[in-house]
């Protein structure tokens, strides 16, 4: 018998089986089972803005940002979350609006 302690997957919202082997024996395949991702972590910017924009016309593409596990699992169920965006700081002075348009 073989016991194991401390496997684990990282990668969630995937269904998954776990298949045992060794030499000289045919290999034996757990039943299907999903894992879900943890608890939500981190901001990812999964689609960059353009490096160029067009003063008072909107990003093309516009920016993609995941709301993520501490493994990089996509979270589609935290679609409550508020995420603002601001832009970092530069040395010209310009007016900014950022605003989410659904």
């Amino acid at each position: 018998m073989a016991t194991f302690t401390d496997l684990e997957i990282e990668c969630g919202q995937t269904t998954k089986q776990l298949t045992a082997s060794a030499g000289g024996f045919t290999n034996g395949v757990s039943s299907s089972f999903t894992i879900t991702p943890a608890a939500a972590s981190k901001l990812v910017i999964q689609t960059q803005p353009s490096p160029t924009a067009t003063a008072g016309a909107a990003f093309s593409p516009e920016p993609v940002i995941w709301i993520s596990d501490q493994f990089g699992n996509l979270r589609n169920t935290d679609s409550g979350a508020l995420v603002t965006a601001s832009r970092n700081q530069a040395t010209a002075r310009c007016k900014e609006r950022l605003q989410w348009l659904p």
